[in-house]
């Protein structure tokens, strides 16, 4: 929904403000609290060290009958879940469901990214928004927030020309005036600006401003009907008179998704195509992998993970990708052998 909301004819908010706006109302747990538990004065990475939090973790948690949910972060989640495995069956230490972080493991993944279209242009692309050092460590992973909305920003650009080919509809450009001043596009882009991103209300008869029923399906001439059906399916979920699961599953985004497969398809004898349209792969795995832990969605989480499985791989990230075969092993069976805890580890 989000990737053709560009070509609506009023301004969007880039992917987060978009969420936020279709997950509006949405329920939350309870509040949580944080407390300071006692230190351990031994080296974080020391099988001891991580044993005894394990064992002091169980011990509390057997007291209140509750089922102990501890996150690592890779390295120690490794050592964690040998220690466990180590254990005989009856040991306390196997009701421990051992999670691992959920930070770091998007980390690797924006590393591989990184990787993965380095010669690409992508740096190229993103120097005109940030600055060349800032680049780097965007696409090796380390600056995560910029990171994550670089790749939107590029993301978004790739998804309007993408739907604007696959519809044969004309491409919206940054501000209605940008043919006369070409100066405002480089402006628009400016990383301090917020999150909004303008959109012209060219052509007119592309999109229809007013509330009107979607489209049947028997007046889809052509590409601008599809988009006048989404924006109108899309305006009914923000002003909250359709759910969101009902929604993605009307007629207008089920054509918009057979036109993306033939789109793709066509390109399949095109590489640099190709390696662009995994890039769009890519990022849109990693809004689900946001997604799925903003909104506490367990299969969609599991779902992302394995996904990001032969990425990783493939970019030499060999730590997380042998961590994540076994956690998903382990993690696939959760809501059978520990119920109570999904609603906790999401």
């Amino acid at each position: 929904m989000w990737t053709v909301a560009f070509h609506q004819p009023q301004s969007q908010p880039m992917w987060s403000g978009y969420m936020q706006m279709l997950h509006k109302d949405l329920s939350h747990p309870e509040k949580s609290s944080d407390i300071c538990l006692p230190m351990i004065d031994l080296t974080p990475s020391h099988p001891t060290c991580v044993r005894s939090t394990l064992e002091y973790v169980a011990e509390h948690s057997g007291r209140y009958c509750a089922t102990p949910v501890i996150t690592f972060d890779q390295q120690l989640w490794w050592i964690a879940y040998m220690v466990i495995e180590s254990q005989p069956t009856q040991s306390s230490l196997h009701q421990i469901v051992l999670m691992l972080g959920g930070f770091h493991t998007q980390m690797s993944f924006l590393g591989s990214i990184g990787s993965l279209m380095a010669g690409s242009g992508l740096k190229e692309a993103i120097v005109q928004v940030y600055a060349e050092g800032s680049a780097e460590q965007m696409l090796s992973g380390k600056a995560v927030t910029r990171a994550v909305r670089a790749h939107r920003l590029v993301d978004a650009a790739l998804n309007t020309i993408a739907t604007a080919q696959m519809l044969h509809v004309p491409v919206p450009h940054v501000f209605k005036d940008d043919a006369d001043n070409g100066n405002q596009i480089e402006d628009s882009l400016d990383p301090t600006d917020g999150e909004d991103i303008a959109v012209n209300e060219e052509p007119q008869d592309m999109l229809d401003e007013h509330d009107v029923e979607p489209l049947p399906d028997e007046t889809y001439q052509n590409g601008a009907d599809i988009l006048t059906a989404i924006h109108n399916v899309s305006k009914q979920v923000s002003d909250g008179n359709l759910p969101l699961d009902e929604a993605v599953g009307t007629t207008p985004f089920t054509k918009l998704q057979e036109a993306s497969t033939r789109w793709r398809e066509s390109l399949n004898d095109h590489r640099t195509a190709k390696l662009w349209i995994m890039y769009m792969t890519l990022v849109a795995i990693l809004r689900a992998f946001i997604r799925a832990g903003r909104t506490g969605n367990w299969k969609l989480y599991l779902q992302t993970l394995h996904e990001m499985l032969p990425y990783l791989a493939a970019s030499g990230h060999h730590n997380y990708t042998k961590s994540l075969v076994l956690y998903l092993n382990k993690m696939q069976n959760l809501e059978e052998s520990h119920p109570s805890c999904i609603p906790h580890v999401c």
